[in-house]
């Protein structure tokens, strides 16, 4: 449409240099040109507005986006996600000062014999305490244990029910936590190891693995690959 305007202009630029009398035939073909460059002049600055219209959405859409887009990391930053750390030249003290300042987190961890005689019925557990610090309220949550025995070496951990022969770093799902912002959950609780590893374990560390909010939205420890890395079959160093 523009080049079809150039060109009506150019025709009627050479009318006017032709000196178009009232009379000829040309001054009809000049109003017949003027009356079509005027429409098309005027379809062309109704698009050249709505173009202009178009950029200007396009840009709000985009600055939304854009902003939404801040918000969303910024929040995911917060509640851990999409930021996982790998440091393998972090200490056992760096990692458990980091670890603190997650949403959730193991406040105490312990061995613990629920009866000295009648292990087949009442196991040994290995007790996690941990804290809802998120802000949220938390629907279940799943922590790892690893233990060392009384040397510092690194145990496989074997649950009271379990056909495999273990491992060092064991995820143990808490279940239905229903936790509050502020509360904790576990003091009461712990996971069961086999009656033949009674006796065998010295020392344990745990660390909440993830947790699940009331709207199934999933945060994930950062720093699990990091402690997984620091103490999975390795000797216990403190």
């Amino acid at each position: 449409m523009k080049r079809k305007l150039i060109l009506l202009m150019l025709v009627l630029t050479s009318c006017i240099l032709a000196g178009c009398s009232k009379d000829s035939k040309t001054e009809e073909d000049y109003k017949r040109l003027m009356g079509e460059f005027d429409t098309l002049k005027t379809e062309f600055d109704n698009l050249k507005s709505k173009n202009d219209e178009l950029i200007k959405e396009n840009n709000e859409l985009k600055s939304k986006m854009d902003s939404f887009a801040l918000d969303t990391e910024s929040d995911d930053t917060k509640q851990g996600k999409n930021t996982k750390v790998s440091n393998k030249n972090m200490t056992g003290k760096e990692l458990e000062a980091a670890l603190l300042e997650q949403p959730m987190y193991v406040i105490s961890s312990e061995y613990v014999v629920q009866d000295e005689e009648y292990k087949a019925l009442y196991p040994d557990m290995l007790n996690a305490v941990i804290k809802n610090n998120s802000g949220e309220d938390v629907k279940n949550a799943t922590v790892a244990f690893v233990a060392w025995d009384k040397n510092n070496f690194p145990v496989k951990i074997v649950g009271h029910i379990d056909f495999t022969d273990g491992s060092y770093v064991k995820e143990c799902n808490f279940g239905d936590v229903n936790m509050i912002d502020g509360s904790t959950y576990g003091e009461d609780k712990g996971m069961a190891i086999s009656y033949a590893d009674c006796g065998n374990i010295e020392t344990i560390k745990a660390i909440v693995v993830d947790y699940k909010n009331f709207d199934e939205k999933t945060w994930e420890n950062p720093y699990y690959e990091t402690w997984v890395g620091l103490y999975e079959n390795k000797k216990l160093e403190e």
